[in-house]
């Protein structure tokens, strides 16, 4: 868990690095900016297109793989709790706890007096003779709190999700596995290699396309 903690905190810092460094500009512009070392080292860290990068796409990945297999591990568990009470504790095991209260005079505890207190507060109560003539009263309250935790990570796994989706996670590992490869060459859309091409069976991408007034085409150009 706190290994998928460092990697979030580190998609922060990459999100930032991305919104200061202006994306997916000329490399013109980035050549003059940072001069030819500086150009060709942040390029194979792939800070010009953060957000679409193997790496960022990657730890995205991750985090949706690992906090997934969180959810499912956790939540039958607090949703369990909702309804069980925690009646096998032993009075050791209560004066373990960090926050306890000892009355040494038991003789001035009135029972129904607590009972009522608690129910007042709107406590869940369940009460218990122990095999001694002791009595366990069990009193829980705020279950619907450990909801917070299940919500807070289904939104990890939405955000890390879109940024997938927004990411061409499909196109990258077509590129990796060498299905596709992009073009570089300044040179007519008649002479893409069909390599380079995307059908218009493809999910989704953004393409430029400059047209004349009146005038058509089908091809569109992808940055």
């Amino acid at each position: 868990m706190s290994f998928a903690v460092s990697m979030l905190v580190f998609l922060g810092i990459a999100s930032i690095i991305g919104t200061i460094l202006k994306q997916n500009e000329p490399y013109e512009n980035y050549i003059i900016k940072f001069g030819q070392f500086w150009f060709g080292f942040f390029e194979k860290m792939g800070l010009y297109d953060v957000y679409h990068s193997v790496w960022f796409l990657t730890i995205l990945l991750f985090l949706v793989l690992s906090t997934t297999l969180c959810i499912i591990k956790n939540t039958p568990t607090i949703l369990k709790d909702f309804s069980v009470f925690k009646d096998s504790l032993e009075e050791k095991s209560l004066l373990s706890f960090t926050h306890h209260f000892v009355i040494k005079n038991k003789k001035t505890i009135n029972t129904s007096k607590i009972l009522d207190y608690l129910k007042q507060a709107k406590f869940k109560i369940k009460e218990k003779s122990k095999e001694n003539g002791d009595i366990l009263i069990i009193a829980k309250k705020g279950n619907y709190q450990r909801l917070g935790y299940i919500l807070t990570h289904i939104g990890v796994v939405v955000i890390c999700l879109g940024g997938l989706l927004d990411g061409n996670l499909i196109f990258k590992a077509q590129e990796i596995f060498g299905y596709k490869k992009i073009e570089t060459l300044d040179i007519p859309a008649s002479k893409v290699p069909e390599v380079s091409r995307l059908g218009i069976g493809n999910t989704s991408f953004r393409a430029n396309m400059t047209l004349a007034e009146g005038s058509s085409d089908n091809v569109a150009f992808v940055r």
